[in-house]
């Protein structure tokens, strides 16, 4: 059967009693003029061309081309206020559903304009238009988008009715006078609910119990209000507002929580899962040019004084751990970032530190390299305006959107694989703790070394003669003396509590830690009177590698389960082609979202090379290690006499020692769990592999 392809389009039809609105499906070659019964509006070459869901968009033989959430033609604001309120409703659903299962309750908050408008006490159920656009708009595409739902989460969205999801509390009414906020005006109590509620309960709010998930404000700033959990702000109000953008996307700026009140943090969730969860959308009552020009604006406001070139000038006096930058050593930057490519000639950041910074790499003199951290992040302060181009994007710009992304025919291919792999596990670690104290007490003594603190003491006059620019460039003192010391520290009466604090970095129990400071040389145990936060910082850095490689000798895994198929459906899958995502052929999905460079050229030899089919793990598949769950990169399946499966870890280097130390245990655990499941399957004569490689020529190395 010949599939073709589909869009809604919401247009005007002509009846007896005049103009009404309707949504329709429609198909390529669909006559807007003659489904309107003949509006002359549509006269003019408005036939569907193409519908094109790469980008999706529709394009009309008139050559107007429709972008979902986007209106045409003469729209009154009334239908812009639909539209809004439609297309929030439409990504509450989206992240919601996502976040569901996760216990992260979701909220919105509109800002209207009137407060008459969402709350009207001359009508009987007080209703105000806002109210029942939202109402009628909520229940059209909660039936639209149901099939997209789980059972469980379409069950919870059924059990609350359209009127009780919805609130909104205002302390003013259109006449200025002041709403009493324990009764209304026929002595019914919803704006004392709803205050308490939003205002005061956020516990309340955030829990799955309470309906409420969308907020209706007029006053939420002058409230000083704000929220963890608001995931989608709509600008219902006037575009003459004065109100600055950054105050109102502020109330959404937030990390959210889930329902046990705990903070979805980088710690919690990694890195990519964190922008991913943390993620607002805003729905203005303006093009997107010119919403993202005008908060851009008021950001580059902000940071003005910021310095945003590399220049010998923006340099000087910033410091670098303990040493600050002097003339020499920013002229010694500047030079050596133009050698290498760094900066044009108008001394801004090019590509190639971009790409480089990407893969890790930074070119640097050799008595740099220590402070190459520092300098990463003055760089990254420094490029403050690329970071303010990329701070917001369009989302209906991008060009790959999909409300599911599924497994194609290669999946079939993929099965034999993923059979082998599919298995949850759990861990044990047994050691012998004695032995693990030696070791780590071994450790210390041979290689701890503590950097004495750097003392900068600086004498500055006053200049004898002043020249009008030496105020207003603020250079009215001279450096008269400036002496570099090296000393221990005092600790005086400050007190600190190393078994404690070695404890928390270690998880190593307080008895523990005891043993092994009481058994070191007392000569290294006196280093922590020379600096003894990087006693601390050290000490605790070689017991944790050493512990790491006691569990990784000691640790054995054990099915618990197996991991569902379901897995690979993506929900709400979206990108930009050739920025963030390509089209693939070997691969289980159409479609490949990449995290790097690295990655994207990994996939493209993958696509060259000689396998059957590939697979980019999705983030569910996780494996529980003593340093976190870990979330390998690709799975592969090559073509061989005998098939060998492959589990890789792409990263810029082969060299170990380059990856940080809790990755780097990461990937040894990783290496026991497929040993594991290798040894489960010794009938199979194929090999099942986990290695940590920087492209397709690594294979080799097998």
């Amino acid at each position: 059967k010949e599939h073709y392809p589909k869009a809604k389009l919401e247009f005007e039809i002509k009846q007896k009693n005049g103009v009404k609105r309707v949504l329709k499906t429609l198909k390529e070659g669909d006559n807007l003029y003659e489904l309107s019964n003949n509006l002359t509006e549509y006269k003019d070459g408005y036939v569907i061309k193409e519908i094109n869901a790469l980008t999706n968009s529709v394009t009309l033989l008139n050559g107007i081309v429709l972008k979902p959430g986007e209106a045409v033609g003469e729209v009154n604001e009334d239908l812009l206020r639909r539209i809004q309120i439609r297309e929030t409703i439409r990504s509450h659903f989206e992240k919601e559903r996502e976040l569901f299962e996760r216990g992260i309750k979701v909220l919105s908050l509109f800002f209207i304009d009137e407060v008459k408008k969402y709350r009207d006490y001359d009508v009987p159920d007080t209703k105000g238009e806002y109210a029942r656009i939202f109402e009628e708009e909520y229940e059209k595409i909660k039936n639209e988008m149901k099939d997209l739902f789980n059972k469980e989460y379409f069950d919870y969205l059924e059990s609350f009715d359209v009127e009780k999801i919805h609130q909104g509390y205002f302390s003013i009414d259109k006449k200025g006078r002041l709403v009493d906020p324990k009764t209304d005006k026929e002595g019914n109590a919803k704006d004392e609910s709803a205050y308490e509620l939003i205002m005061k309960n956020k516990e309340r709010l955030l829990s799955f119990e309470e309906p409420v998930r969308f907020i209706f404000s007029h006053s939420a700033l002058r409230e000083g209000w704000d929220n963890p959990n608001i995931f989608q702000i709509c600008t219902l109000r006037h575009t003459k507002s004065t109100i600055s953008k950054r105050q109102e996307i502020g109330r959404g700026l937030r990390i959210c929580v889930d329902k046990n009140g705990e903070r979805v943090d980088v710690e919690k969730v990694g890195e990519d899962e964190f922008f991913d969860i943390n993620n607002l959308t805003v729905i203005a009552n303006e093009s997107y040019e010119e919403f993202a020009k005008s908060l851009q604006r008021e950001y580059l406001e902000t940071i003005k004084d910021r310095p945003l070139t590399f220049r010998i000038e923006n340099l000087k006096g910033l410091k670098l751990k303990e040493r600050i930058i002097d003339e020499q050593l920013a002229e010694d930057l500047v030079v050596e970032f133009r050698i290498s490519g760094y900066i044009d000639r108008q001394h801004h950041f090019t590509q190639k530190l971009y790409e480089n910074l990407e893969k890790g790499e930074l070119a640097l003199p050799q008595e740099l390299q220590e402070y190459k951290e520092e300098i990463i992040k003055l760089i990254q302060k420094i490029d403050s305006s690329t970071i303010l181009k990329n701070m917001i994007e369009n989302e209906k710009s991008k060009n790959v959107r999909l409300e599911k992304l599924t497994p194609n025919e290669n999946f079939k291919k993929f099965e034999e694989f993923w059979n082998k792999i599919k298995f949850k596990t759990t861990y044990r670690i047994d050691f012998d703790s004695d032995e693990l104290i030696e070791k780590v007490v071994q450790r210390i003594n041979s290689e701890l070394e503590i950097k004495k603190i750097k003392i900068e003491i600086s004498q500055i006059e006053q200049k004898e003669k002043l020249k009008t620019t030496d105020v207003t460039d603020d250079s009215i003192f001279e450096s008269k003396k400036r002496v570099f010391l090296e000393s221990d520290i005092t600790l005086g009466n400050i007190a600190i509590d190393l078994i404690g604090e070695l404890a928390k970095s270690t998880y190593l129990k307080r008895v523990t830690i005891g043993k092994i400071l009481q058994k070191i040389n007392p000569n290294k145990f006196a280093m922590f009177k020379i600096n003894p936060e990087d006693f601390i910082v050290k000490v605790a850095q070689l017991i944790e590698e050493e512990k790491a490689t006691t569990f990784i000798q000691s640790i054995a895994y054990d099915t618990s389960g197996e991991y569902d198929t379901e897995i690979f459906t993506i929900n709400n899958f979206k990108g930009k082609l050739e920025e963030d995502i390509t089209e693939v052929k070997k691969h289980i999905y159409d479609y490949l979202k990449y995290d790097s460079q690295i990655e994207k050229a990994f996939a493209k030899d993958l696509e060259n090379g000689d396998i059957v089919v590939y697979a980019k793990l999705p983030g569910k598949f996780k494996i529980p290690t003593p340093a976190g769950y870990y979330n390998p990169d690709f799975a592969i399946l090559f073509k061989k006499e005998k098939t060998m499966y492959f589990i890789a870890e792409t990263k810029g280097s082969l060299k170990s020692m380059e990856l940080r130390g809790k990755e780097k245990a990461k990937i040894e655990y990783a290496k026991k769990h497929f040993e594991y499941l290798s040894d489960m399957q010794k009938d199979d004569e194929s090999k099942l592999i986990y290695k940590v490689i920087k492209s397709i020529d690594d294979f080799e190395l097998i």
